[in-house]
């Protein structure tokens, strides 16, 4: 028997999930929780044998395109090639907007957050060096200059109604233009800013909570709406620092504004991830001798030791109703891992030149291991296998009885 769904019925099935997807996330438009990590304004558009084939094409399709933008907004770089099933395992939440659909197309605007301890797991796997998100904003400070001389809080200011128009959010350095109310007014004035008056400049960044805060001094050039020059100071834990750069164009002046704006907020950003950007920590790995009495001791050893995001594989080499012997890749420094298994309850220390693993304080100094490369393969070795795989994390033969 053929079953045929009205259109009003088909929509509401197709309308449903998008609809448990948007509410999924609490926030309205965007998803972002954490506005580095949520890429925004995904377009899809996939036509299959069903809308609801379409519309599931299509969501993986736009999480993988956003996972491209993501990386290359992390790294600076083009983002290689990444399958589906990873980038789905690296989702945090989408919301959909602008549904379009029929008996065969989905077509729709996606948002799409990413879980931050993820993605940065994944590329540090990879071997990709990526810049975190500054926990700070930089203060943007715009003082239009003229031969009435400068303005900053006042209005008409062109200058500051072009950066008020900036969307910064998403960026790695979010950008934040004070208010201009009166307590601003009593910080700094347009001759102060334009001066580089560091003493003014540092009550403002810490009205605003921010390190740094950067004048950007416009001042028109040749013909109205045809150059500009902007003058640069930077106030920084270091003291000022000074730049220029000239532009020009046409299409008037809001238009020359506006690119002005675009230019000098992706150079701060660059130059940013370009000083945030640190090669990933080497992978490590040592042999770890451990002991239980219980079925249940050994599953919550093995549970805590896989929620330590610094270890990337555990291998069971050997193991037997009391005891196993592990070989543990993990990422970064000896130091820092005793550390994160502390954090979750276990402790590891150098026992008559032997790695032990216990749950419990830590009984002994950390000491420098005998480091040997990470093995091939394993529960990281493979980028689509590595996030939200059905295999169990742990392998090896010989596993206690019972186990996964």
């Amino acid at each position: 028997m053929n079953v045929r769904l009205s259109r009003p019925i088909l929509f509401l099935l197709l309308a449903l999930p998008a609809l448990a997807l948007a509410l999924a996330v609490p926030g309205g438009r965007a998803v972002a929780q954490d506005a580095s990590m949520t890429v925004t304004g995904v377009e899809v558009d996939v036509t299959a044998a069903t809308a609801i084939e379409a519309r599931d094409q299509a969501l993986l399709e736009g999480q993988t395109k956003a996972l491209g933008q993501l990386i290359e907004r992390l790294t600076g770089q083009p983002a290689p090639n990444v399958g589906a099933n990873t980038a789905a395992g690296l989702v945090q939440g989408t919301s959909v907007e602008n549904e379009r659909v029929s008996a065969t197309r989905y077509a729709a605007t996606l948002t799409v957050e990413f879980r931050r301890s993820r993605v940065e797991s994944f590329l540090e796997s990879q071997g990709t060096s990526f810049a975190r998100a500054a926990r700070k904003p930089l203060v943007i400070v715009p003082v239009l200059s003229g031969p009435g001389g400068a303005v900053l809080w006042d209005d008409p200011n062109p200058w500051r109604d072009a950066w008020n128009a900036h969307d910064s959010s998403g960026a790695l350095l979010p950008l934040l233009v004070p208010q201009g109310d009166i307590e601003d007014l009593r910080t700094i004035q347009a001759d102060q800013a334009a001066g580089g008056d560091e003493a003014a400049l540092k009550a403002l960044a810490s009205r605003y909570g921010a390190n740094e805060v950067l004048v950007v001094d416009a001042r028109m050039t040749g013909d109205p709406g045809q150059g500009m020059s902007v003058a640069t100071i930077r106030l920084t834990p270091d003291g000022l620092e000074r730049g220029s750069q000239d532009f020009g164009g046409e299409g008037g002046e809001q238009a020359l504004l506006a690119r002005a704006v675009e230019a000098v907020a992706r150079m701060v950003e660059e130059e940013y991830r370009s000083r945030a950007s640190k090669p990933p920590e080497p992978m490590q790995t040592i042999q770890v001798a451990t002991r239980y009495g219980s079925l249940d001791e050994w599953l919550m050893l093995r549970n805590r030791l896989a929620a330590v995001p610094a270890v990337k594989d555990v291998r069971v080499a050997e193991q037997t109703l009391s005891g196993a012997r592990l070989t543990v890749t993990y990422q970064g420094e000896a130091a820092a891992l005793q550390a994160a298994l502390g954090a979750q309850g276990l402790n590891m220390a150098l026992d008559g030149g032997q790695w032990r693993l216990g749950v419990g304080p830590v009984i002994a100094p950390m000491a420098t291991p005998v480091l040997s490369p990470p093995p091939s393969g394993g529960a990281f070795g493979n980028p689509d296998g590595a996030y939200g795989s059905p295999e169990p994390y742990y392998g090896g033969a010989g596993g206690y009885p019972g186990s996964p």
